[in-house]
């Protein structure tokens, strides 16, 4: 069960950080408009809980990132 929870948390993890493609950005550097611009774009395409779920993603990434 491990291995599956697993695969399935960096599959939907994966799929959720596509959705904010800020790559050429650093986290210091990063504003809100730039978030904003990203959840801008879902918003034609996915529902208001996938949007919640994938900037609750986001945003633990960022505060992993944050701490490192």
């Amino acid at each position: 069960i491990r291995v599956h929870r697993e695969y399935n948390t960096h599959r939907i993890y994966s799929n959720a950080l596509k959705s904010f493609p800020l790559d050429n950005i650093k986290v210091l550097d990063l504003r809100l408009v730039h978030i904003q611009k990203c959840i801008d774009n879902l918003v034609d395409t996915a529902s208001v809980s996938t949007i919640e779920s994938k900037k609750t993603i986001f945003k633990c990434m960022l505060n992993y990132a944050n701490k490192q």
